[in-house]
């Protein structure tokens, strides 16, 4: 019994392991059943179009999956049912025989179901194949379409390319119409509709719409209808295509000129039916061509009455054009007469022409040169001439410079003249020179001497004075003591006197060292001597503070102190004395200053005369002085290349003015 039962349970667990292999070999063929829905759903999606075959396979394939999903039930029953066998398997011995035979039987059916879904699947398969089949064939199908519909789409791309090159030409076409004012037009004779094109309608000044030939004709202007109409039957009788001019008038009542050209087309028999021309607008044309005309015979005009000489020449060196100035000037009557005597030699050196033709081709043009020719009577002559290559012809013009040429020789010859006069006129002005420098250093000499010779009596006559007051003083009474005390001022004047010379005498033979120069400064230092020397005087003094120039230093200050000296004397005698100093402007690279005064003034007259040596205005008793004091100003100014000059009325005070260079 216990060996049965081992039997029985060894069957068991092969029936078992039997089971779950078959169980095993179902799910992959459920896998694959599931790849194979995939593969049906897919081929379903793609060629979805293909309704009905699709149709076909979608209820196969869903048979087979209803098939298939009530086998997978049974089975699952069967495993069920199996597994209650074996978990009751000792509690139910007895039935262990008729569930093995249910086993078996289930596995029969299994086996048997097995062989049915290979049978089904196999018909699938050949569905399948039949169906990539027509796939394939559908596939080529549709391929042959799409290269029809691609060949259809590149003929359409031509087609349209080709439109719109035909629709750019036309465009195009309409712009050069218009851009050059020329239209075209078709006269259908049988119809007589004549159809103008976009620019036509605008010379007509029109609307684009279909027009007769009346209606054409009515727009040409009366005096010229007849020469149309001419030009049109001889078209239409002879078959010439005809070219003229005309007038038409406009719808708004302009007026243009017109050129038109057209032909004939005739049929088989030779009959007319069709003109077809071309219309342009050339008022602005024949109007410019009026003016180009008129231009050009005011230019002949200008050309053939010129006093200038003006030419066409041939690279040979003849004359092609010469114009009646032209022929004067090289001796001939008349135009004709130059040319065909063959004025064109007349350059009076081979060389010279060759010059002049070589410098045209290398550069085109000829500017302002000077040739020597020779005229009808071989007199010699000088032309300036300038002229432009233009292909092989040459075109200028040329002056006669002859008066000129013998003018310059004659200047030549004058300037050598010239120069040899001022040679000597140089060594006479060197001689002279010398001379006056010799003249000078002895004048120098003897002012020195003079001074010397003039000091020593004067030395001895003050010393003299001096001592008689000194020394007689209780003994001279008031007469004596005013005689000596005149005496010894006349004294002091004549050293004054003397020293005034000398320091003219230098400043017109010392040399100038240029430097800048305060003068603000030089006057604040002459101001402060003259205020020590008279501390008693109130002067209100207006200096501007940082004017400066270029000069000597050294004669710079014996000017100022000349000039600022003045009018600390001329204001002597007024109570509130006024003194100032300042810069006026600039002129020519010079600074001018000025010095006022409030003093006695003096008449606009002695204005000049100021300036000359010796010259007062006042007597030594009003106010002392020599007279060289404004010399010695002028000389100082005018070496330094500047001028001074006075304003004044009398009792007004007065102004000089005074330019030195400009300080850098």
């Amino acid at each position: 019994m216990k060996a049965h039962l081992k039997g029985a349970e060894a069957r068991t667990r092969e029936l078992q392991k039997a089971t779950f292999n078959l169980l095993e070999d179902f799910d992959a063929e459920q896998n694959r059943l599931r790849e194979a829905q995939r593969a049906i759903l897919n081929i379903v999606d793609d060629f979805a179009t293909e309704k009905s075959r699709l149709e076909m396979v979608q209820r196969a394939a869903f048979n087979i999956l209803t098939d298939f999903g009530s086998e997978k039930k049974r089975l699952e029953e069967a495993q069920r049912a199996a597994l209650n066998i074996l978990e009751d398997f000792s509690a139910e011995k007895r039935r262990q025989e008729h569930i093995n035979r249910a086993i078996m039987n289930v596995l029969e059916d299994l086996l048997a179901e097995k062989s049915s879904l290979e049978t089904t699947m196999k018909a699938s398969f050949n569905i399948l194949e039949d169906f990539s089949a027509e796939k394939a064939a559908l596939t080529r199908t549709n391929r042959a379409v799409l290269n029809i519909l691609e060949d259809l789409h590149v003929e359409k791309a031509r087609l349209a390319e080709a439109t719109m090159s035909l629709a750019e030409s036309k465009k195009m076409l309409e712009e050069a119409q218009r851009i050059a004012h020329i239209g075209n037009f078709e006269w259908e004779i049988a119809s007589n509709r004549v159809i103008r094109s976009e620019e036509a309608h605008r010379i007509f000044g029109c609307h684009e719409e279909l027009t007769t030939y009346e209606e054409l004709a009515d727009a040409i202007h009366a005096e010229d209808r007849k020469a149309v109409e001419q030009a049109l039957d001889e078209a239409l009788q002879k078959g010439r295509p005809y070219s003229l001019d005309y007038r038409i008038k406009r719808l708004d009542g302009q007026e243009l000129v017109v050129h038109s050209e057209a032909e004939i087309d005739r049929d088989e028999a030779g009959r007319p039916v069709k003109l077809k021309g071309v219309i342009q607008d050339v008022t602005q044309t024949r109007k410019t061509a009026r003016m180009l005309e008129e231009s050009e015979k005011k230019y002949r005009s200008l050309v053939e009455n010129s006093l200038v000489g003006i030419f066409n020449m041939g690279l040979d060196g003849q004359y092609i054009y010469l114009n009646d100035a032209m022929a004067d000037m090289y001796g001939f009557d008349t135009v004709d007469a130059a040319i065909m005597e063959g004025a064109g030699t007349g350059f009076k050196n081979s060389s010279d022409l060759a010059r002049f033709i070589d410098s045209l081709k290398r550069y085109g043009r000829v500017e302002g040169e000077e040739f020597e020719v020779l005229t009808r009577r071989s007199n010699e002559k000088y032309f300036l001439l300038s002229a432009r290559l233009d292909g092989d012809i040459i075109t200028g013009m040329a002056i006669d410079i002859t008066d000129r040429k013998l003018m310059e020789k004659e200047i030549r010859q004058l300037n050598l003249e010239l120069e040899k006069r001022v040679e000597e006129r140089t060594m006479d002005l060197k001689k002279a020179f010398e001379e006056l420098a010799a003249t000078n250093k002895e004048l120098e000499t003897f002012i020195y001497s003079v001074a010397h010779d003039l000091r020593a009596p004067l030395r001895l006559i003050d010393g003299f004075s001096l001592l008689l007051l000194k020394k007689q003083k209780d003994r001279l009474d008031e007469t004596g003591h005013d005689q000596l005390h005149r005496l010894r001022s006349s004294v002091k004047r004549m050293n004054q006197l003397i020293d005034d010379l000398l320091n003219l005498s230098y400043v017109m033979r010392a040399a100038i060292t240029y430097d800048t120069v305060n003068v603000s400064e030089l006057a604040f230092e002459i101001i402060d001597d003259l205020t020590k020397a008279e501390p008693s005087r109130d002067v209100k003094l207006q200096i501007t503070s940082g004017l400066k120039a270029r000069g000597d230093a050294h004669l710079v200050r014996m000017a100022l102190e000349n000039i600022i000296g003045n009018a600390w004397k001329y204001t002597s005698k007024i109570e509130q004395s006024i003194i100032e100093l300042g810069l006026l402007g600039f002129e020519d690279g010079m600074a001018v200053f000025f010095v006022a005064d409030n003093g006695v003034g003096f008449s606009a007259e002695y204005a000049e005369i100021i300036f000359e040596p010796f010259q007062r205005l006042h007597s030594a008793e009003e106010f002392a002085g020599t007279g060289v004091g404004l010399a010695t100003v002028k000389r100082i100014i005018e070496r330094h290349g500047g001028r001074v000059w006075a304003k004044s009325e009398p009792g007004k005070g007065a102004t000089f003015f005074f330019s030195l260079q400009k300080a850098i």
